[in-house]
């Protein structure tokens, strides 16, 4: 059979204009893909943005809260303002040492979840369950008042505690989610 110059062009033509269309057709489907997989991924960026704007701002309003708690109890500010002088280091390496397995009836731990404001701590827990453990210090960094068993009786070698403190001006400061060995939880601190 034998197929006529016509034939030929038409199929020329054919092939010239459909291969050029395919891949051009090709270009935008991925094109495509790609600039909606990058308008989700930026939409989700604002979305988790401000998710973490409003849960900085919910958190901070909750430390703000229990700290008003403690700055209205004559008790806990009695107490803090009779801290003049930080524990001998020997004596805080050993309370350190000592502390995870201390029973919660001897003292001093008896005196840290026993505290008043232990107490009070405790009760903005049962209010919120996003709240796991509460740490009341005084300006040396020893527990004052703890909701419960801690991994360590001296908090000032902690970066949390030296963030919050702040060379004794204090602040509200929140730190990245990690592993709270005491509360057994991820959590901001």
């Amino acid at each position: 059979m034998r197929v006529g110059i016509r034939t030929k062009m038409v199929s020329l033509l054919a092939a010239v204009a459909v291969l050029p269309l395919m891949a051009g057709l090709l270009v935008m489907v991925i094109e495509g893909h790609r600039l909606e997989t990058e308008l989700f991924g930026k939409s989700m960026q604002a979305v988790v943005a401000a998710e973490a704007r409003e849960m900085r701002f919910s958190l901070r309003r909750d430390i703000e809260n229990i700290i008003v708690t403690f700055e209205q109890d004559p008790d806990v500010l009695g107490d803090l303002g009779s801290r003049r002088r930080k524990l001998p280091d020997k004596r805080l390496k050993e309370l350190d040492r000592v502390w995870p397995t201390m029973p919660a009836s001897r003292r001093p731990m008896s005196d840290v979840l026993n505290h008043r404001a232990a107490t009070l701590a405790k009760i903005h827990l049962m209010a919120d369950p996003h709240v796991v453990e509460v740490l009341l210090t005084d300006r040396f960094g020893q527990l004052l008042a703890a909701t419960g068993r801690t991994s360590n009786f001296y908090q000032a070698d902690e970066a949390w505690w030296q963030a919050t403190y702040r060379k004794g001006k204090g602040r509200v400061h929140v730190t990245e989610v990690s592993w709270d060995d005491s509360a057994k939880v991820d959590s901001l601190s």
